[in-house]
This record gives C-alpha cells, sequence and structure tokens, in this order.
C-alpha cells in the first residue's frame, strides 16, 4: 500500500496529500468523484447516489449482464456493463462508508469487475471512457489500491475528450505521481500549469510540487521502513 498509515508523520503526510488533492480536484476522495466523468462520483455514474436506487442493482441485473456476456463474447460492450454491474454489486455489498474503504467482500466483488474491465480492454478499439470513470473508484485508495490502473483508466478518460481541462490535467498528474510514474506526472502538471488562469498557475505549481514531494517521501519512508524490518539474519 503506497500509505501506510502508522506513526504520526506518515498520517500527516497522507492528510497534506488528500488537502491537496481536495483544493486540486474540488473536494472529496477519489472513490467519491476525483477522476469520475460524472458529477457525482461513483454512486451517481452507476445510476444511483448511494441510497435505495444502488440497492436495485441486484442479482437479477448481474444474471443480465451475465447472459450479454455469453451470447457475445467478443463484445466489450457486454464486458463493460458487466464491469459496472460488479462494481455497483461491491459498493452495495462491501463498502464501509464511514471508512471510505472495501471490506473483504467488496474488495473479491472488485477483482470481478476489474477481469471484466480487463476483458473489455482487450477487445475495444477505444475502451468506454465512461466505464473508465467509475473504474478509478476500484482501484483507488481503500479498494483494490493499484494505481498504476488507475493511471491507465484516467488515460482512456482523457483520450474521450475532445477538450482537456487544467484541473483534469492536474488530476492526471497526482494519479501519476502516485504510481510513480514520474515523467508522466511531470508532463501533465506543466500542462496543467500552462492551461490554468495566469493569476492560479504559480499557486497551481507550487501545489502539484509539493503533492509530488509528499508522494515521494511516503513511498521513500515506507521503503525504508521496509527494509528496516527485516530479520537480521536475512542476507
Amino acid at each position: 500500500m503506497l500509505f501506510d498509515l502508522r506513526g504520526r508523520g506518515r498520517r500527516r503526510a497522507v492528510q497534506v496529500i488528500y488537502a491537496m488533492l481536495a483544493l486540486l480536484m474540488g473536494g472529496g476522495l477519489v472513490f467519491f468523484g476525483i477522476g469520475s466523468a460524472t458529477n457525482g462520483g461513483l454512486f451517481d455514474a452507476l445510476g444511483g447516489n448511494g441510497g435505495s436506487s444502488v440497492s436495485q442493482l441486484n442479482q437479477d441485473q448481474l444474471k443480465k449482464a451475465e447472459a450479454k456476456v455469453r451470447a457475445n463474447r467478443e463484445s466489450p460492450e457486454a464486458w463493460g456493463a458487466l464491469a459496472r454491474v460488479r462494481l455497483s454489486r461491491a459498493a452495495e455489498i462491501g463498502l464501509d462508508k464511514e471508512k471510505g474503504a472495501f471490506t473483504e467482500d467488496g474488495k473479491a466483488e472488485l477483482r470481478k469487475a476489474d477481469a471484466a474491465w480487463q476483458k473489455a480492454i482487450s477487445l475495444a478499439k477505444k475502451p468506454d471512457p465512461n466505464v473508465a470513470a467509475v473504474m478509478i473508484g476500484a482501484y483507488g485508495q481503500g479498494a483494490l489500491n493499484e494505481p498504476k490502473e488507475v493511471v491507465r483508466a484516467q488515460e482512456f478518460v482523457l483520450a474521450g475528450k475532445t477538450k482537456i481541462s487544467s484541473n483534469e490535467y492536474a488530476r492526471y498528474a497526482v494519479y501519476a505521481y502516485q504510481a510513480s510514474q514520474l515523467p508522466k506526472g511531470d508532463l501533465a502538471a506543466k500542462k496543467a500549469v500552462a492551461l490554468a488562469p495566469r493569476a492560479q498557475r504559480k499557486a497551481l505549481k507550487a501545489q502539484l510540487e509539493q503533492v509530488k514531494t509528499q508522494i515521494l517521501t511516503q513511498a521513500a519512508q515506507q521503503a525504508s521502513g521496509s527494509s528496516g524490518s527485516q530479520s537480521p539474519l536475512t542476507p
């Protein structure tokens, strides 16, 4: 996991990073809105708002989605639809809203959503950016925690746009930094700054640099902690 929350200093680093994310992206964690092509985050993208409408995505809908896949196993649309249903089920049966994280049951369902999405990607010339947007939530913190897949999904989201905003490039930069893809992050950060209103460029550049520094520092601390925890008998 990128962020090990043990230790006061580490918790503070995470708080700073998410404070920056909120400032850059208008608030909210990845799962609940950042990176989504919709206004309300994952729940709205799936057709609900976290209440009763989400619970209506039941076993019958899963059976229908699976039936469409069986009918045409070469259809990226069918696999993408199955991924969305699996993702909605994960949120229904295994999301701890207070912690903003999935339970083990939820993660098991997320892995099934991931399998369907990976199949959709392999079949599609241009993966559906709307499905990619909600899949970001499956790969984020508190979920499957696969930052490289977050970057990949965000790339599909951006590929589906005719015009990319400064905030979207900033978001992509943060994702790339979290995935240790520094060249991608630096390039996206430069584009974000270039597209920002002139009066905001200096502040945005400083914010992105601080996020990058905090992420790299946290990764270095975790790496150091991991090496230091080895047994003295380990060569």
